[in-house]
């Protein structure tokens, strides 16, 4: 009956209907936040409790788009109330997601997993983080972190499993800017520009700080960009640049020079890259984003981006606070080279190193650089095996530039950008937890190939092997004769 169910219903409508209900889910969520705003707490509570019972379904009967609603739902984090014992609403959906997987992929399709090297990299850090400072990793400081990254990584190897195809990445990411454009609208009217970052009021829109926002509204502009030049519809054409504008705008009320610099190289990489083929599509939708941009963006804003070569060189306001935690992080690298001072830890321990590097109100805060945290947190040896994950993940990207197919190497192009721009973030930023980094990370990646493993696997038999194993004692050899001195 479900055969003849399916057979009649293309698979095409059937994830119209879905992509609806998940759509519907988002808008009660978005409800239930303006409800709980005016004081109505129980309606508020009655919509959620609604909305995530639709999205948990989905996601264990189709965990694909599982990770569709939890890379969507990135940009409107705010909108996701907390829960008891499991920090947030991620935990749980991403465990329908998973129940989904093993229920209809494992044992009712009998799919084999694949496993990539990122996986591999991934359970090494974790491996890692948990043995060389186990206080750190499970108890110390009220924070479970082993929990944070074994979530990571699950949601790691289940991207990898689930979405393999482009026309899947590109629903993931037209969901993900979707909510983007959705939090840059809830944005514009929260921000205050005055004369420099410091003395503006920053919005955070539904994603949270106004860095990570900043971050997530590039994204979203960069893949408008290569969808506005990928297409021959004139309305989705239309649609992508007023949306890329709209984003733009919610960058500036972020106030993110981060992210600014971002989108600015983003824009000129995938601007060149194959640029003789689509020279009109990307010089139309530049010309027009830029002016519209400059129209519609305050002045306040130009005012604060055209100072910020000004602010790295010379270390004013908030990059000159980064300069002097990035100070106290190398020294205390220097102190704990090898295993670090435990996952977490840099925001109890920068306080040993007195105000010397970072003044009273830094103390508390993160390293504000990936490299860094990872470094004095996880030592050398943590940070080698989480820039493996990072740099086996995007290499296997790089083939996908060999295609004969230009629409194929433009896509590459596009993902490449907005892998690196989630990475690029993590210069004045600690994003080695964040789930927007692991999200990019978990697309792609070589699979492991058991012939590589091989030799390794030889060499441990023959060492276990009972040939090599006596169960006598051992019979020791006299020690050879020594010449006494006089």
């Amino acid at each position: 009956m479900t055969d003849m169910l399916r057979e009649a219903w293309p698979a095409r409508a059937r994830n119209r209907v879905i992509a609806y209900w998940v759509l519907g889910a988002l808008a009660t969520l978005l409800l239930a936040k303006i409800t709980a705003d005016f004081g109505h707490h129980s309606v508020a509570l009655i919509l959620r409790i609604v909305s995530f019972s639709v999205v948990g379904w989905i996601a264990f009967q189709r965990p694909q788009w599982g990770i569709v609603i939890l890379a969507g739902t990135l940009p409107v984090e705010m909108l996701l109330p907390p829960v008891k014992f499991a920090t947030s609403m991620y935990p749980v959906m991403g465990g329908a997601t998973l129940a989904g997987y093993v229920v209809h992929h494992l044992i009712i399709k009998k799919e084999h997993p694949s496993f990539t090297w990122p996986h591999l990299f991934a359970v090494l850090f974790l491996f890692w983080i948990s043995v060389s400072n186990p206080a750190a990793a499970f108890t110390r400081g009220g924070y479970l972190w082993f929990m944070t990254f074994l979530q990571l990584t699950i949601f790691l190897w289940l991207t990898t499993q689930l979405i393999r195809t482009e026309r899947e990445r590109m629903l993931i990411l037209s969901a993900f800017t979707g909510s983007a454009v959705l939090s840059a609208l809830w944005a514009l009217p929260q921000v205050q520009f005055g004369i420099d970052s410091a003395s503006s009021f920053r919005a955070g829109g539904l994603t949270g700080g106004p860095n990570i926002t900043g971050a997530v509204y590039g994204i979203g502009v960069v893949f408008l960009f290569h969808l506005a030049t990928i297409t021959d519809k004139f309305f989705v054409r239309l649609g992508a640049i007023v949306c890329s504008v709209v984003l733009f705008a919610g960058l500036a009320s972020t106030v993110s020079r981060t992210a600014l610099i971002a989108l600015i190289l983003g824009l000129l990489f995938l601007f060149f890259t194959d640029f003789q083929r689509m020279k009109k599509q990307k010089l139309q939708f530049l010309i027009l984003f830029v002016l519209v941009s400059i129209i519609c963006i305050p002045q306040g804003f130009w005012q604060i981006a055209s100072g910020i070569l000004t602010s790295i060189l010379t270390g004013t306001d908030s990059i000159g606070f980064r300069y002097m935690q990035w100070e106290a992080a190398l020294s205390m690298w220097k102190d704990n080279p090898w295993a670090g001072v435990g996952i977490g830890q840099f925001r109890y321990a920068v306080v040993f190193y007195g105000e010397q590097f970072v003044p009273f109100y830094g103390l508390g805060y993160g390293a504000h650089n990936i490299v860094l945290a990872l470094m004095t947190e996880t030592g050398f040896v943590g940070t080698m095996l989480f820039m493996l994950m990072i740099t086996t993940s995007f290499a296997s990207l790089f083939r996908l530039f060999k295609e004969e197919s230009p629409a194929r190497r433009q896509f590459a192009a596009m993902w490449l950008t907005v892998s690196l721009m989630a990475l690029f973030r993590g210069v004045t930023a600690d994003t080695h937890f964040e789930k927007m980094l692991w999200l990019f990370v978990g697309f792609h990646g070589t699979p492991i190939k058991l012939a590589v493993l091989a030799p390794v696997a030889a060499k441990v038999r023959n060492l276990i092997s009972p040939s090599n194993v006596s169960l006598h004692s051992p019979v020791h050899a006299e020690p050879p004769e020594t010449t006494k001195p006089a």
